[in-house]
């Protein structure tokens, strides 16, 4: 059985695996299926992260990612072979749509998985921040809530699209 401390650990090392690929510190590819196992990881990683019991990160202080990392981000993620995508926002207003014979009917919209990979990664290296300058209960709480609130949702939609992308 694995631990709340081992789960975040495992996490912790599949968001520093993310961190080194997506800047290029590492030589994996930037390419579709390497972007699948990435993701992928990383969102199966969250999945097993333990719950939280605080409320907030202790310290308002704001993490900011270093400019020049977020620019070498940007340029790697514009190897990836595709940009845009569909996406339907909520896959649950099928129930919810109006009745058939309504004036709108329920439209996918456009997403980007370039912002998908670069919100993923700026998310992901805050609570790596965090856990560097030893505050551990803010990281795990910072991943579970940005998980849950943000860059799980971007996540999921990649993964989708990749999935799509590499087995057409």
């Amino acid at each position: 059985m694995t631990t709340e401390s081992q789960a975040l650990d495992a996490f912790a090392s599949e968001a520093r695996a993310f961190r080194r690929w997506v800047t290029g510190d590492e030589r994996a590819p930037m390419d579709a299926p390497t972007a699948l196992r990435r993701v992928t990881a990383l969102f199966s990683a969250a999945l097993a992260l333990p719950p939280t019991d605080a409320l907030e990160v202790s310290d308002e202080e704001e993490l900011d990612v270093h400019a020049e990392e977020l620019a070498r981000v940007a340029e790697r993620t514009k190897l990836l072979p595709f940009s845009y995508y569909s996406q339907v926002l909520d896959p649950h207003d099928f129930f919810l749509a109006p009745p058939p014979d309504a004036q709108t009917p329920e439209e996918p919209g456009v997403a980007d998985l370039l912002d998908d990979i670069r919100d993923i990664h700026l998310d992901v290296a805050r609570g790596l921040m965090l856990l560097d300058a030893h505050r551990r209960d803010d990281a795990h709480w910072h991943w579970a809530f940005s998980f849950r609130t943000h860059w799980g949702r971007h996540a999921a939609s990649a993964i989708h699209a990749l999935q799509w992308y590499v087995t057409r």
